[in-house]
């Protein structure tokens, strides 16, 4: 069994511990921002509830959020990605406001995730909100974030990306050696080393859809009665998924080797079948995340330290 086939039934398997004895969900936190990552998540996560019978009632993005989802029966589903800890903290409050204010009998489900707390007080507001919720199951990417919230929380599941239900990724042939992909926030490792390397990042979105998120995240800050009109259907939410995604993908698939820093690139790369060196960023989500889950199927996937250590890699694998 190839790594691709192997990390998608492994998901799968872990998603059928994660959503078990659920005909319908709620969808939140759907990413409406050009992190191709998170729409490779929820793309996965859409393919999985299809494959399974499992029906979306509706989607919401976090500026979009309706006011019947406080109150829904439905169990509700927020995206995975970003990280659980504090590192953005309107996101995790949101995530917290559901925890708390949703019915205590309506099942909250967090979708696969890294957890890295940045203080205890972070740590305390986890455990005092989410954490203390009984209907709750949180899903973790790897084994560093299972203990960290393991011993608080009541069920957690230990389970691969979303992505990875996306399966083989098919793209154009390869039109130059190398893509460099690197993150240019808080999470970056990498300050000051692309001095000989001029980088790329995930692409922004397109003029029209830009204005559409912008007026959605205007809208959310300054007008909240606006902000259900604004909400997209399940079937545009998933169209304006499938766009982003396949804009990432071009991106990557145009190097015959990515070297990145990105959790997601690392993945979509090794599922576009390329080499990939990867660079860990700031808090090893990118090292934790290998050595849960890929020791054993083997991709094609080699660390470095620094941008020099990667770009001699890449001359070592043009080499051999």
């Amino acid at each position: 069994m190839n790594y691709i086939t192997h990390m998608l039934r492994t998901t799968s398997n872990a998603l059928d511990r994660l959503y078990r004895d659920l005909d319908e969900v709620i969808f939140t936190d759907f990413p409406d921002y050009p992190n191709i990552g998170d729409s490779a998540i929820a793309l996965g996560n859409l393919k999985y509830w299809h494959a399974h019978g499992i029906r979306v009632d509706s989607i919401y993005s976090l500026t979009t959020l309706a006011g019947r989802v406080y109150s829904s029966k439905i169990p509700v589903v927020i995206n995975g990605g970003g990280n659980i800890g504090g590192l953005y903290p309107p996101i995790s409050a949101h995530r917290y406001s559901l925890a708390e204010r949703m019915p205590k009998d309506t099942l909250l489900i967090q979708a696969p995730q890294s957890v890295s707390f940045v203080s205890d007080l972070d740590r305390q507001d986890f455990r005092r909100t989410m954490a203390s919720r009984e209907l709750l199951r949180v899903a973790v990417r790897d084994t560093a974030s299972l203990e960290a919230i393991q011993p608080m929380v009541g069920e957690t599941v230990l389970a691969p990306d979303s992505a990875h239900m996306l399966g083989p990724i098919q793209s154009d042939p390869p039109s130059q050696r190398v893509v460099y992909l690197a993150r240019r926030d808080e999470e970056s490792n990498t300050a000051g080393q692309w001095r000989d390397v001029d980088p790329v990042d995930w692409p922004r979105d397109r003029p029209m859809t830009a204005a559409r998120t912008w007026a959605r995240w205007r809208a959310w800050r300054l007008a909240p009665r606006f902000r259900g009109a604004l909400n997209a259907s399940p079937d545009d939410w998933a169209n304006l998924a499938a766009k982003r995604f396949q804009r990432g993908v071009s991106v990557l698939a145009k190097g015959e080797v990515i070297v990145t820093d990105r959790l997601h690139a690392m993945i979509l790369g090794l599922q576009l079948g390329r080499p990939v060196v990867a660079i860990d960023n700031s808090n090893h989500k990118l090292s934790n995340y290998a050595k849960t889950w890929f020791e054993s199927s083997q991709p094609d996937l080699s660390f470095v330290r620094t941008v020099g250590e990667a770009r001699k890699a890449v001359d070592r694998l043009r080499a051999g």
